[in-house]
């Protein structure tokens, strides 16, 4: 089944969760392929999915990442107040995420933290912020 039958089965037997994870999903690989329009606009359509549901995929702290990484790219291609909203927004959500469960979303954090100083072109911080990323995944 392609991706367009996909999402039109989701819709058409309102398959919300399942739709949710399909948009999070093709988010996560328009990103890995630097398709990062394309990324944006599956960002935009699993938060607008998520009003059909009544809890987020399983795998939100996954997405929530690569939703961050998306916005912070996003921020500082279109300059869009709108991208760096839903990155700051990512940023505050994986704080939670890390203070909850710190060896699986420290080094997540420190990669959007150094996303973060980068956009604001704090060089040194977001150097500082990758290389302890670095560190504290292998730990």
């Amino acid at each position: 089944m392609d991706l367009e039958r996909s999402i039109a089965d989701c819709l058409e037997n309102k398959r919300f969760p399942s739709l949710q994870l399909l948009y999070s999903q093709c988010s996560v690989v328009a990103y890995i392929f630097n398709e990062h329009d394309l990324a944006g606009d599956m960002v935009e359509r699993t938060i607008e999915t998520e009003k059909q549901v009544s809890r987020k995929a399983e795998a939100f702290g996954m997405y929530l990442f690569y939703h961050g990484l998306i916005s912070f790219v996003l921020a500082r291609k279109t300059k869009s107040d709108k991208w760096l909203t839903r990155a700051n927004e990512a940023l505050s959500e994986m704080e939670k995420y890390a203070k909850i469960g710190p060896c699986n979303f420290q080094h997540k954090l420190l990669l959007l933290e150094a996303e973060n100083a980068y956009l604001f072109g704090d060089i040194d911080s977001a150097m500082i912020k990758y290389d302890r990323a670095i560190v504290t995944a292998g730990e």
